[in-house]
């Protein structure tokens, strides 16, 4: 058994991969009978996967010798998909992805739906009901307060020692203090614990009109509750988004476009066997977030390029008045602080920091500019 146990773990060493393959339960001992045969069934199993892995590299190396773009095609597939491992082995068979179609329809398909997407992800935030609890509270408090301080007061002018000191005031029967603080700080706990959770609740971003017309569209279309129960989709500025990332606008538009569209290649491109096996509703199109971040990139890179160079080329071509060139760098500064507002979600001080830098960069091709156009040598 012992020597078992070595040459098993020397082949797995020498083979090993940098995540978690398969573990195997044994209990008992093992005889050398069994032994043997499971060594014999191991070696027969790995010789099979070596001979599968080599056939897989030599038909690659044969199709990458025959196929001048074998070499570019693998590499997008590979940036776009991501590597799939393949095994000769069935540990991935059993694996299968939550489809919304298999619960039963009500509350149980509903929840599969909100958990499709994080788009989908919009709730209630019952804004008023928890300032009503806290208010509640509040008062309480408030009345608490009052009546501890009509207490001092009375005992400054009769008993005084009960407030200097807290020994005497706990010995002195009946002693109404210590009572009353014990309820004042109960009520105060449950305060801010509701005083907590309304932070919480507030620090949640509200979600996009898109996911808000989206859960009711769902509601209308499937009906997966009974309508008396869907009042609460009602009250539009009271819903919160759990989804932490919340996109941006040209992002919103950009899976807009897609959904929309009447090419099924585009809405192919952008979905997954994944997602398209989560439900069979033609109304539901869930895209994959990650291929829509990639063509978002691109976009934003290539309107970035256009933005930068657009103005520069102009300056540069154009023989036109120094009004002109101005008004073309204020024209340029405003189209680049509306596009990094539209394409990413920067705040105020980083979109003023931005356009700063990028009037600096204008300022300073068109001070050259004009310093060589008259004669003069540029400025380094």
């Amino acid at each position: 058994m012992a020597g078992y146990l070595l040459r098993l773990f020397s082949r797995r060493g020498a083979a090993s991969q940098p995540f978690c393959e398969e573990r195997a339960d044994r209990s008992g001992i093992m005889d050398p009978g069994e032994e043997s045969k499971e060594l014999e069934t191991s070696e027969s199993s790995h010789a099979k996967a070596a001979s599968i892995q080599s056939e897989n590299n030599q038909t690659k190396g044969q199709q990458s010798s025959g196929n001048p773009w074998f070499g570019t095609r693998r590499f997008i597939e590979l940036l776009w998909e991501g590597s799939k491992p393949t095994y000769s082995d069935e540990r991935f068979n059993g694996i299968k992805y939550e489809e919304i179609d298999q619960y039963a329809k009500g509350y149980p398909r509903l929840a599969a739906f909100h958990n499709s997407d994080p788009d989908f992800r919009v709730f209630r935030r019952f804004g008023t009901l928890r300032n009503r609890l806290i208010l509640r509270k509040q008062y309480e408090l408030v009345v608490l307060e009052k009546e501890l301080f009509d207490l001092d007061s009375a005992d400054s002018k009769t008993n005084a020692y009960k407030i200097q000191s807290m020994r005497r005031d706990k010995s002195d029967q009946p002693s109404k203090r210590d009572e009353l603080l014990d309820t004042i700080e109960s009520k105060l706990r449950e305060y801010d614990g509701l005083l907590e959770l309304e932070r919480n609740s507030m620090s949640l971003k509200k979600p996009r009109a898109r996911a808000y017309r989206s859960i009711i569209n769902y509601y209308w279309n499937e009906r997966p509750v009974v309508k008396s129960e869907t009042d609460f989709l009602n009250l539009a500025d009271d819903f919160v988004i759990l989804s932490g990332d919340k996109d941006t606008a040209f992002h919103s538009a950009l899976e807009r476009f897609i959904v929309k569209s009447r090419l099924n290649w585009l809405k192919q491109c952008f979905s997954t066997p994944e997602t398209l096996k989560k439900t069979k509703d033609p109304a539901i199109r869930l895209l994959d977030k990650t291929r829509v971040n990639y063509l978002a990139i691109f976009i934003a890179a290539v309107a970035s390029v256009i933005i930068l160079m657009m103005p520069v080329c102009l300056l540069f071509r154009l023989v036109v008045s120094d009004q002109l060139r101005l008004a073309i760098v204020l024209l340029s500064a405003f189209l680049f602080h509306t596009l990094i507002s539209f394409l990413a979600k920067p705040n105020n001080y980083e979109s003023f920091m931005a356009t700063a830098a990028y009037c600096a960069v204008l300022v300073a091709f068109l001070s050259n500019l004009t310093n060589s156009s008259s004669g003069l040598s540029p400025k380094g």
